[in-house]
């Protein structure tokens, strides 16, 4: 009859495809529970925490002590670098020997020899690569929370000097427990220390010396350690050598910074 409203039969397509959204819900539900008993049994076979099979291996503090070790690293390097004008191990020809240092001649008989920042970099990498192993040493029982902690070697460090120095390393340290493992081998780090600035103002001086050979620029020194907020001392070694020392307010393991560097003066 007109008015009345017919019952709109269901249709079997939408029907279908409701029982295919359940029948695939249930299939989901029955494969999880099947992959967890799978895992239960592996665990309790290789007796293994069941709960620890859903959990990676956290770092166990590894990369925060790499980074920590990267920053004292770096520190400890740029430090004795700049004690031996630059250089860890590919001491230049021309050095002075003083007390147990090794410090180059940056200028001789008007001739400029310093190292490019190329040089510092490749230098740092190597103090760096040297020492940073020895920093994080090795994880006792409560450092490793019950993982075996295997430390590898340094792999490689590369640095770049600008107003701080940016730090990667790969230094691979694989952590261990039961059947999990991880491995963490990659890290980067900025630390801050302007050593690109300290080099540009050795590398004033040395360029206002080498214009006069003759004297020692007295009131230029004076001014370029005021307006910079350093000292400078020198030393004189005897055979028309001085020893400058460009000493800086940071410090580190409570020493101040200092960079040194000779100069050798014609014979009157």
């Amino acid at each position: 009859m007109r008015g009345e409203k017919r019952l709109k039969e269901p249709n079997s397509c939408s029907i279908m495809r409701k029982l295919k959204r359940g029948q695939l819900t249930i299939f989901v539900v029955i494969a999880v529970a099947v992959i967890f008993g799978i895992l239960m049994i592996t665990a309790v076979r290789s007796n293994v925490n069941p709960v620890e099979i859903f959990i990676k291996p956290d770092s166990v503090g590894v990369k925060e002590r790499v980074e920590s070790c990267i920053v004292n690293s770096t520190l400890d390097s740029v430090y004795f670098l700049g004690l031996q004008g630059g250089y860890f191990y590919n001491i230049p020809d021309d050095t002075e020997n003083y007390g147990d240092l090794y410090i180059p001649v940056y200028l001789s008989d008007s001739n400029i020899v310093m190292p490019s920042e190329k040089t510092l970099e490749y230098e740092l990498n190597l103090a760096i690569k040297e020492i940073l192993k020895t920093c994080v040493g090795k994880f006792n029982e409560t450092d490793s929370q019950g993982y075996t902690v295997t430390v590898g070697d340094v792999k490689s460090v590369k640095t770049k000097i600008n107003e701080s120095i940016y730090v990667e390393v790969n230094f691979p340290i694989t952590m261990t427990k039961g059947t999990n493992t991880k491995t963490l081998a990659s890290y980067s780090k900025t630390v801050d220390f302007n050593f690109k600035d300290k080099y540009f103002l050795v590398e004033q001086f040395v360029r206002e010396q080498q214009k006069d050979m003759a004297t020692i620029p007295a009131g230029y020194m004076a001014d370029l350690a005021k307006n910079n907020n350093f000292k400078i001392e020198s030393i004189n070694t005897g055979n028309g050598t001085e020893l400058y020392s460009f000493i800086f307010p940071e410090k580190h393991l409570g020493m101040n910074y200092s960079y040194n560097f000779f100069v050798r003066y014609p014979n009157e």
